[in-house]
């Protein structure tokens, strides 16, 4: 038996976001920076893009292997859109460039605003029982976490307090990087991703 319930909405754009791997051909074609190592646009930490009021959040960003990280980030997007929409400006903070450092593949966002807790998504290279993740400008470590069963296919998510932020300076580039006692694990995972081209 076929139940029809159909009903109609009317809209000027519809997108779909449909499997993992980020799809922006809208993104090009409005002029947004892509990301070589996420293939989605890169942020600041409003998860505004390069062209200013257009947001970016979820799989269109880098690939989730949760949805509720998804919720979480698009959640996030919301409110700063909402801002954004409000005050026309979300710039208003001191930001400072963020960069993925060793056994990292990507960091979102692509900067991050000094005393303002933040909260961050990074890809691991590695495979580690036990690794840290530590926040550097350049010899200060201005955090760090301890860090049990880092796997590639697991997204790391940690939040960088605003008491953590407050030690960063001005036009220092943060870099976030991941340490572990295996020294062997980066190379064999690496070269892991470039056979497979990832």
């Amino acid at each position: 038996m076929l139940i029809s319930n159909k009903f109609h909405i009317e809209c000027d754009t519809l997108l779909l976001s449909v499997g993992l791997i980020p799809e922006n051909e809208l993104s090009r074609k409005a002029g947004v920076a892509i990301s070589p190592n996420t293939n989605g646009p890169i942020v600041d930490y409003h998860l505004q893009t390069s062209v200013p009021g257009i947001f970016a959040c979820g799989n269109v960003l880098h690939v989730h292997d949760l949805v509720d990280y998804v919720s979480e980030e698009s959640e996030n997007c919301g409110k700063n859109v909402i801002t954004y929409l409000r005050e026309n400006d979300t710039s208003t903070l001191l930001s400072v460039d963020v960069q993925a450092g060793a056994n990292l593949r990507y960091v979102i966002p692509n900067n991050c605003a000094v005393h303002k807790k933040q909260h961050f998504y990074m890809r691991a290279m590695i495979i580690a029982d036990i690794a840290e993740l530590e926040v550097r400008q350049n010899e200060t470590v201005v955090c760090s976490r301890k860090l049990f069963h880092v796997r590639p296919a697991e997204m790391i998510s940690f939040d960088l307090t605003d008491k953590e932020s407050a030690k960063m300076v001005e036009n220092v580039p943060v870099e976030i990087r991941l340490t572990t006692p295996n020294p062997h694990s980066r190379a064999s995972v690496q070269a892991s991703f470039e056979r497979r081209g990832a």
